[in-house]
């Protein structure tokens, strides 16, 4: 079951390629009847540490019955993957409402390889996620060994047991 896609800059939501990614690569336009991709050249990074793109694990193990996780990567070629699990932020500035002056905010961050299986597949490779973490974010980062294309991804989960959902309400006029 797919329970989040990798998404790449929409001219019509939110064009800000950091937004969807980071690292060295940058976006290939595709023109509209292109699919999207991403050129990742060798020895360059892709990653997946983004507002869009990584996988908020501790929201989804505190609000589902979430017990495994797959991240699907489709490349045209080979890569190193790192999958890594996030705790906290990085150092952010800050600007004060009615003031010019500038504050740094350091947050903590602990960053650590997550616990995690990697596997190459037909059109690309497989992360399987051993480790469902308590909190923080789950994402991979792409190494291109080569010349390459990033063509897209997906977090996904096999059939998971469903919450026996009661809800009622009331309207008072």
């Amino acid at each position: 079951m797919e329970l989040q896609k990798i998404l790449f800059p929409n001219k019509d939501i939110c064009p800000d390629f950091l937004m969807y990614f980071r690292g060295d690569a940058r976006p290939q336009i595709p023109t509209d009847d292109e699919a999207p991709r991403i050129g990742v050249k060798k020895g360059e990074t892709l990653s997946l540490e983004s507002y869009f793109n990584a996988f908020s694990v501790g929201k989804w193990k505190e609000f589902t019955r979430l017990e495994d996780l797959t991240l699907k990567l489709f490349l045209t070629g080979e890569a190193d993957i790192r999958a890594l699990h996030v705790i906290g932020d990085k150092e952010d500035t800050i600007f004060r409402a009615r003031s010019t002056a500038e504050k740094t905010l350091k947050m903590h961050r602990r960053e650590e390889e997550a616990d995690a299986a990697v596997i190459r597949e037909d059109g690309g490779y497989r992360v399987d996620f051993r480790n469902l973490y308590e909190e923080g974010i789950l994402f991979a980062e792409i190494t291109a060994k080569e010349d390459l294309y990033f063509c897209g991804g997906a977090y996904e989960t096999k059939e998971t047991k469903r919450n026996d959902v009661r809800i009622s309400f009331n309207i008072c006029t």
